[in-house]
């Protein structure tokens, strides 16, 4: 599993996560040691404590002891009796305890870091991203990507910690244990090895089980979102039966592949228990055939050793529970990791001056291998609307984007102007552009939240555009801009949202105004109010519309697509 694939996709998400490295570092240096600590004391104690109960004299205690422990109790400031035995094992476990608390805080600190940064990382790509590299989403997958997939990943770097977590201890027990009595720790290795390679089968074949399953879990999260965004016509169609339908085979391969991943992992976390039981079942059949006499074993010094070695079973079965958790877990990393790659804006400097004209000259573009605007040629003057036409697919509505910066051209340039004759590259810095389109959305809040979109402007100015709009009295009459909204502004007209997507765009006094469909679907009466506005606007700003109606403004400029 851990291939060079895996370990570049966990190095990427690492880097994601921690940009500065130190802080990783800082807390896998102080994780893993105090990992070697516990696992060092922890096997000790064991052992004496295993001691304690099967020994009944100093003398057992003398000879089942290795000569490390023994170099230990010489260092100490007492001597070897049997409650000093007790009262060192008591402190050992006190540090155990201590050492094993704070490796579960720092597996849940760290648990808490790894799923709040790739969160933050992946929503911050869909804000900033260009909107032709989020065209091959939907999204139902995309905000489950962020959510379920983003945690998932969080659970499987936590996992990749926690397999180093269980190695190590193991490393370390097994060094103890040959330590006290090699040979007693061979027998119970050779027993536990042939289920060691039996569950690493089974986590392979895990693997591949999850790769499917993130597939399903996406697939049934967008198949979801569609039909809830559909759901109107779902109702008007009365074909509930048929999607329900649709919706029960995607849900039952999602059940089936759930159930084969949940009997792997079963197999998997059952290994602690398999050791010792074919351990108990070897002795059985040996005794059973021998007698018990023939075991010639000392069983307390062997009950020490096997107490160590059923802690070593616990730190190999939490190894293989872990490896087991990255193989079914390791799905959700590919769509988490292409949503961090998406593509966003790379325009860092943002230029407030007042912009006179946009200079457009052999603009191309194209998506998916397909032209959409090829050497497009044109020139946006301040106080000179212009109406662009053209037929569907002609990129009317890409050049939109393009203006306004959610997309990039693939050649060309675009240049901004200003009053005093200073160019500005388009593809390199940011521009005041305020663009209203067909569809206005209207998030479920405040109509004071839904203006301002977190930019600091007074109340009184909110209410001076709202007037401009011709919204003031229509926003008195309904608890005034602490009004609230439904989600898409589902409560309001067409032509109210229009008005007040503008005056959402005018809170931040854009030098240009970018206008996509406006008009489509409104009355007569609201387009006319609307064009009234656009004019009084054109007057002090370079203005662009897009549409299909004919547009009569005063020193409109007609353009169309070529």
């Amino acid at each position: 599993m851990l291939n060079n694939t895996f370990v570049n996709s966990i190095y990427f998400l690492m880097d994601q996560i921690f940009p500065n490295k130190s802080r990783l570092i800082f807390y896998l240096f102080f994780y893993y040691s105090l990992t070697f600590i516990n696992a060092i004391l922890e096997s000790i104690a064991i052992f004496i404590f295993v001691l304690i109960l099967t020994s009944n004299n100093m003398n057992l205690y003398e000879s089942n002891l290795p000569d490390f422990m023994l170099n230990i109790f010489r260092y100490l400031p007492f001597e070897l009796s049997f409650a000093n035995i007790v009262y060192f094992a008591l402190l050992l476990f006190t540090f155990t305890t201590i050492c094993k608390f704070t490796l579960i805080f720092l597996e849940g600190r760290l648990s808490n870091i790894f799923r709040h940064n790739l969160q933050q990382n992946i929503f911050q790509k869909y804000l900033h991203s260009l909107r032709s590299s989020l065209g091959s989403y939907n999204v139902g997958e995309l905000v489950g990507t962020n959510t379920q997939e983003a945690q998932i990943v969080a659970k499987l770097l936590l996992a990749i910690i926690t397999a180093f977590f269980y190695l190590f201890s193991a490393i370390i027990t097994i060094g103890i244990a040959c330590l006290i009595n090699f040979q007693a720790t061979l027998i119970f290795a050779l027993i536990g090895l042939p289920l060691l390679i039996l569950v690493r089968v089974v986590i392979k074949i895990q693997t591949q089980l999850s790769k499917r399953f993130s597939e399903i879990r996406n697939d049934f999260s967008a198949h979801v979102t569609d039909k809830l965004n559909g759901l109107f016509q779902i109702q008007t169609d009365h074909s509930h039966s048929f999607h329900l339908s649709n919706t029960r085979k995607i849900q039952k391969d999602f059940y089936d592949k759930e159930m084969l991943i949940a009997l792997c992992q079963s197999f998997i976390g059952s290994y602690n228990l398999l050791v010792p039981f074919s351990l108990l079942l070897i002795m059985a059949i040996y005794i059973n055939l021998y007698g018990s006499d023939s075991l010639g074993m000392d069983l307390s010094l062997y009950a020490g050793v096997g107490a160590i070695c059923y802690k070593l079973i616990g730190q190999l079965s939490g190894l293989m529970v872990s490896i087991g958790n990255m193989s079914r877990l390791y799905g959700s990393v590919i769509p988490v990791i292409r949503s961090l790659k998406i593509k966003i804006h790379s325009k860092e400097f943002k230029i407030l001056r007042d912009v006179s004209s946009i200079e457009i000259r052999k603009v191309s573009f194209s998506y998916n291998k397909k032209n959409i605007i090829e050497n497009l040629n044109l020139d946006l003057v301040k106080g000179k609307p212009i109406l662009i036409k053209g037929e569907s697919g002609k990129g009317k509505s890409t050049l939109m984007n393009i203006l306004t910066g959610i997309e990039t051209p693939n050649s060309g340039s675009i240049f901004f102007k200003t009053s005093s004759g200073i160019n500005y590259d388009a593809t390199k810095f940011k521009f005041n552009v305020g663009y209203v389109i067909q569809d206005i959305y209207f998030f479920k809040d405040t109509l004071r939240n839904n203006l301002k979109s977190g930019q600091k402007i007074s109340d009184k100015k909110l209410w001076e555009i709202l007037d401009q709009v011709g919204m003031k009295s229509f926003v008195l009459k309904n608890d005034g801009l602490d009004m609230n909204i439904d989600e898409a502004g589902r409560s309001m007209s067409g032509g109210q949202r229009r008005r007040l997507g503008i005056a959402r765009v005018l809170v931040s006094n854009p030098q240009v105004l970018l206008f996509d469909e406006i008009l489509s679907g409104l009355d007569d009466q609201n387009k006319k109010i609307i064009l009234k506005l656009i004019q009084k606007l054109a007057i002090n700003k370079i203005v662009v519309i897009v549409s299909h109606e004919k547009i009569n403004l005063k020193g409109i400029t007609n353009f169309v697509m070529p």
